[in-house]
């Protein structure tokens, strides 16, 4: 997150709006501790979805970014809220 926020420009104080994709094994885990991630990345909406297929997007969402999470790809895109 932290490099996406440096990618995009935001300051470390930003509020965001965060989408993330990825399996759903992964997304189970996001989904257990939500809140305290919103938290800690200053995200005043963070939407989850389920990638399709192995593969992880953000469905034409702009600022998006691409890694790995515990072996798992993810797709996360950010912006100011």
């Amino acid at each position: 997150m932290q490099q996406a926020r440096k990618d995009e420009d935001l300051r470390i104080t930003d509020r965001i709006s965060l989408h993330l994709t990825a399996p759903s094994a992964l997304v189970d885990a996001i989904d257990a501790h939500r809140d305290w991630i919103a938290e800690q990345v200053l995200a005043t909406s963070f939407d989850v979805a389920v990638s399709s297929e192995g593969t992880a997007s953000a469905h034409g969402r702009q600022g998006v970014h691409t890694g790995s999470i515990d072996g798992m790809d993810a797709a996360v895109s950010i912006s100011v809220a």
